[in-house]
């Protein structure tokens, strides 16, 4: 599989450059793939901004019988892997009785009538009542999907996808307001990360003119850095400056999974907090120097669609109500930082309308998802819509965290959650080894060869890996310890979880390797007290740059290339609703998409003429393709399927002179054999321009060794092929595979989850 994410002009690293010169103001390149199938909503033509012309050329296939190198398992590499069982529990649930019924004909927006839409679908309704099929029809839907949202009997489901008009029944689903990956360390430099700061400062630029609608929980319009009086209080400041209107669709109390019904008002206020951290990266307007946030595009106007009450779960119907409505009121922009997870067919209808609100000028930007760990095919509707800018997450370069002095040294710690001792910010401990690292006694997963605490004020030192975090903290409590600290076994950050049975009473903090390994080779040399620490420090973040250890892997269950791009959203800091604080930080692709849109907002203030392929275009063309986030010192690119065409860059994307009409190029299967593509290259600037195209080769992913058959529980065929089992890494073998091994690799996958 090929992506359009190398920058136009630089020479790829590792293969000799192809020059065309002088290329003046259109150009055509000719190169082969496989027919993909494409959903109903296929991508809007449109001339993007700018090519990335060095993934355009596909490399030699590799000799028959070769294969690429294999790096590993997913857990040979330090991924958490979730057992299958885990991964089909994390996808979201059908909501009993309710059913999305399509029928036949043309939404509006795709050319067909409203009154023909209505006679069609009370013709269904008629038709159903002939067979005996009762249903109560809840909402209708004509403009960007046609068909109904209806309770039933489930057991006549089969029956009414036979009577004629309907053309397909998808079950409603319970999609969960995104709960944050952790909540520490804290970070503020993502907007330096993609160039957004040199953009606003240089440029001058900041989403003004343009209307961001955010489907979520709600914003806070009380808000100081979202245009606010500051004074909590629903009726007062809405509709606004900044929030200048939206609609409340479910009330404080729905929530889906306890069947809980919606109440409707016309304040879009949040008591969630998740919509107002998004509202607060996509445009806050607060004074940094003060403690505010400042957002992307801190002069954008916002608008709020809330489908979530103040917990809990929100559902697809309802979702589609605040995608249609967005689009009545006006929306430039859509930010959506919610789906359903593993959903991964493009003819779901939250998918659909995505692509219906694309094709008429709406810039959808979604979030990829947050089950990054259950691997290949974990993203889902409405991200795997085609025409969407579907995100991934990186972590920062920089983080916020509280701290504890040892060794000498300033150590980050993150607290984990589950247990009921808060974490003192004050005092010393004594702290002991478990065991040298890398053996098992230093995982302390058998509590019998854990060292026992000689008296009070000791801290036991414990290492990552081989049992839960619960058992370890479990072993330090039992064996008399008053705090657990926890060190990780391969880069990057985790906030641990220690729930379970028995309580945890003591603290517990986790560190990264290298302080976990500095303290180890420390404590061999002497002793080591622990000392803790108020407030916090900035830290360089060991995983800064890489993709987030959460972020979903594409594909689409057609085989599409998905994410697009990636964006900060590893440690965010932004604003909260009032009542929680005002501000604090999440982790989640639900913060990487909020600065994409509002990145959106600055390229279209920059350039109002720009259609939404020509956004993704822009912001594709001119990513930075990002290291392996597994073995970042190897050099190997992350899966196209995972990073997009790599971190978003601002600078490049507003000031770049080049386009391509479409910036990614999926090759699927492969069965039809090759065909031939045109993709035609333009040069808008008034000087000729010389390009080079090469090739980069990145990670494959492939399937487990495992037949996911008989080691996950039987489920229905429609649950069963939009799950894929953990993947595989595979690296390039000499000569690099080509795209055409990336195909296979992925062909192999599908066929294990379908």
């Amino acid at each position: 599989m090929l992506n359009a994410g190398v920058r136009c002009g630089t020479p790829p690293r590792d293969d000799a450059p192809h020059p065309f010169s002088h290329l003046r103001r259109n150009a055509t390149m000719h190169f082969t793939r496989s027919d993909l199938p494409r959903p109903r909503g296929a991508l809007a033509a449109g001339a993007g901004a700018a090519l990335v012309a060095g993934m355009l050329v596909a490399s030699p296939a590799m000799a028959d019988g070769d294969s690429p190198d294999f790096l590993g398992s997913a857990a040979d590499l330090g991924v958490e892997v979730p057992t299958p069982d885990d991964v089909l529990d994390s996808a979201e649930a059908a909501i009993p009785g309710r059913w999305l019924v399509e029928v036949s004909g043309d939404p509006v927006l795709r050319g067909g009538r409203a009154s023909t839409n209505t006679r069609a679908q009370e013709k269904v309704q008629q038709r159903a009542e002939a067979v005996e099929i009762p249903m109560d029809v809840e909402e209708t839907f004509v403009a960007g999907w046609n068909g109904m949202s209806v309770s039933m009997s489930d057991t006549d489901v089969a029956e009414l996808r036979t009577v004629p008009g309907v053309s397909a029944v998808y079950p409603v689903l319970e999609v969960e307001m995104p709960e944050p990956v952790d909540a520490s360390p804290e970070d503020v430099y993502g907007n330096a990360m993609t160039g957004v700061d040199q953009v606003q400062q240089i440029d001058g630029l900041s989403g003004e003119g343009v209307t961001v609608a955010v489907i979520d929980s709600g914003i806070d319009y009380n808000h100081p850095d979202l245009g606010g009086s500051g004074t909590d209080d629903q009726t007062k400041d809405f509709p606004g400056d900044r929030v200048i209107g939206g609609y409340d669709f479910v009330g404080d109390a729905y929530d889906s999974a306890e069947g809980t019904p919606v109440s409707p008002d016309e304040y879009p206020d949040d008591c969630g907090g998740h919509g107002s951290h998004v509202a607060g990266i996509i445009g806050a307007d607060g004074d940094r120097s003060t403690g505010g946030v400042l957002g992307v595009a801190p002069g954008v106007d916002l608008l709020s669609y809330r489908v979530f009450g103040c917990e809990g779960s929100s559902s697809t119907e309802v979702i589609l109500e605040a995608m249609e409505r967005a689009m009545e009121d006006g929306a430039d922009v859509v930010n959506m930082s919610l789906g359903a997870s593993f959903v991964t067919w493009q003819d779901y209808p939250t998918a659909q309308m995505s692509d219906v609100l694309t094709d008429n000028g709406i810039t959808m930007v979604i979030s990829a998802g947050n089950e990054g760990t259950a691997g290949t095919f974990s993203s889902g509707a409405p991200g795997v819509a085609s025409g969407a800018i579907t995100v991934a997450s990186v972590d920062n370069t920089d983080r916020r965290s509280p701290y504890a002095l040892a060794a000498g040294r300033e150590i980050a710690y993150g607290p984990a959650t589950g247990g009921s001792a808060a974490v003192p910010t004050a005092g010393e401990l004594a702290l002991i080894s478990a065991g040298a690292p890398g053996t098992e006694a230093a995982q302390g997963c058998d509590a019998s060869v854990v060292p026992p605490a000689t008296g009070s004020g000791q801290a036991l030192l414990i290492e990552r890996g081989e049992c839960s975090f619960h058992l370890k903290a479990l072993a330090g409590q039992e064996a008399g310890y008053d705090a657990v600290i926890l060190y990780n076994n391969a880069p990057g950050v985790v906030n641990p979880t220690v729930e379970g049975d028995p309580e945890i009473t003591v603290p517990v903090v986790m560190i990264g390797q290298d302080d976990g390994l500095a303290l180890q080779e420390a404590l061999a040399s002497g002793e080591v007290t622990w000392a803790w620490q108020e407030g916090a420090a900035v830290f360089e973040n060991p995983t800064g740059g890489l993709v987030s250890d959460f972020s979903s892997y594409g594909l689409t269950a057609e085989l599409q290339l998905k994410p697009d791009v990636a964006a900060p959203g590893g440690s965010i800091w932004s604003t909260l609703p009032l009542e929680q604080g005002g501000h604090g930080s999440m982790s989640g692709t639900s913060m990487a998409a909020p600065h994409v849109a509002g990145a959106a907002a600055l390229l279209l203030e920059s350039e109002p003429d720009l259609g939404p392929a020509d956004v993704k275009a822009a912001m594709m063309n001119t990513a930075d393709p990002l290291t392996w986030s597994l073995m970042p010192d190897v050099g190997y690119l992350e899966p196209v399927h995972r990073q997009g065409a790599g971190l978003l860059d601002m600078v490049g994307a507003v000031h770049t002179a080049t386009r391509v009409e479409e910036p990614s190029v999926s090759l699927g299967e492969g069965e039809a054999g090759p065909q031939t593509v045109t993709l035609t290259v333009s040069n808008d600037s008034e000087t000729e321009q010389t390009y080079t195209v090469g090739v980069r080769h990145g990670i494959a992913t492939s399937h487990p060794t495992y037949d996911p058959g008989s080691t996950m529980p039987r489920a229905p065929r429609s649950s069963v092929r939009t799950r894929s089992p953990y993947p595989r890494a595979a690296a390039p073998s000499s000569p690099s595979p080509s795209a055409r091994t990336s195909a296979r690799t992925a062909s192999s996958t599908a066929a294990g989850s379908r």
